[in-house]
């Protein structure tokens, strides 16, 4: 039995995909250790004996690629010889010579709310996607509100498509060395309390928003909480920065870039509040991360974040800068609704494991 996966993602500064593949690939292959596995991209550190990886140089790749988006030629069998099952990770396959072709589509950002993607990136999926859906046996998508919209667009049968929950990723801890803590909030001139949000800086998450509701906060708590802003930059948020000039927020918003996870655990730990009111998500990972750490969530009442968060947040509208507020004050003025949160935090979150969710991709890529 071979299996075939598709990991060339960056693994330098991971998200999204990259996040998934770090977290159920140490697992997956180790259900079974009499079946061969072959990484088509990079291996996230994973040295089993029956794990295979054919990392290709950068100009060869981009060959590859590029004969697969316009002419699906040639088979990557020359490659990595043939397949039982193929696992495609992001969004698209490519010509393999496997029995199954299992396609992961995270989620439909791209037709829901094409304003915040790349254009250059849209246009990729709009095209594309589409067909690799009605090669693939089975899709796996990591939300119930993301299947729902796949089996609509895409006009497919509800038994084709399969959720598969993420988990937390287990490089983020609770720290609760406050000197740790606050060596690495000095690190990134962060002073005295905080409200925090991590994501790469785009659009769909609604970084704007939460800067424009910290900024119609009461004084007095804008002078005791700082706003945290951690994430590397995507694509079109050049406004992001702008809105705190405008606001005048220059001494009250801090932007740290790309954390590690030591730095991001860190963070989160040392919050006294994760605010995280995105447009739209597939899953909403952040939500477990701020869990994991104890602190409590304001999040939007959207896509899949109520799945994620359930009872263990506080919900606004994602496109009103008041509710958003609101939502934050309710939590940092009352301590009472914090504990509740942080309690809750840690119980919804036992509900969400890696393993169990590499174990049921293994079982359908094994089947």
């Amino acid at each position: 039995m071979i299996i075939g996966i598709d990991t060339r993602i960056p693994t330098k500064n991971k998200t999204g995909v990259g996040y998934i593949l770090n977290n159920i690939l140490p697992y997956i292959v180790r259900f079974d250790k009499n079946i061969k596995f072959f990484f088509l991209g990079e291996g996230f550190g994973i040295k089993e004996k029956n794990v295979m990886v054919l990392r290709l140089p950068r100009i060869i790749q981009r060959g590859f690629n590029f004969l697969w988006k316009y002419v699906f030629f040639p088979s990557a069998r020359i490659l990595i010889g043939k397949t039982n099952s193929f696992f495609f990770s992001n969004f698209v396959d490519f010509p393999v010579n496997t029995k199954k072709r299992i396609l992961l589509i995270p989620d439909l950002s791209y037709i829901k709310y094409p304003q915040f993607s790349e254009k250059k990136n849209l246009q990729f999926l709009k095209r594309y996607v589409g067909s690799a859906v009605k090669r693939s046996n089975k899709v796996l998508t990591i939300s119930e509100n993301a299947k729902k919209e796949i089996i609509e667009y895409y006009g497919i049968s509800q038994e084709k498509v399969e959720v598969v929950y993420l988990g937390c990723p287990e490089d983020i801890k609770k720290i609760t060395d406050n000197e740790q803590i606050e060596k690495v909030k000095t690190k990134y001139g962060i002073l005295g309390s905080y409200l925090f949000f991590v994501g790469t800086l785009e659009p769909r998450k609604n970084i704007e928003g939460i800067i424009k509701a910290y900024n119609i906060l009461p004084d007095d708590l804008q002078n005791k909480y700082k706003l945290v802003i951690s994430g590397g930059k995507g694509w079109y948020y050049d406004k992001i920065f702008s809105t705190v000039e405008k606001l005048n927020l220059n001494d009250k918003v801090v932007f740290t870039g790309y954390v590690s996870e030591l730095d991001k655990s860190c963070l989160y730990s040392g919050a006294s509040l994760f605010v995280f009111p995105s447009f739209y998500e597939g899953f909403g990972m952040p939500i477990l991360e701020a869990f994991k750490c104890g602190v409590p969530v304001v999040t939007a009442d959207n896509s899949s974040l109520r799945e994620v968060g359930g009872d263990a947040a506080l919900y606004c509208v994602a496109e009103d800068i008041e509710s958003i507020k609101v939502a934050i004050e309710r939590i940092i003025i009352n301590s009472d609704i914090r504990e509740d949160l942080i309690q809750k935090g840690y119980k919804q979150l036992e509900k969400f494991s890696w393993e169990s969710s590499a174990k049921k991709i293994f079982n359908i890529l094994n089947s």
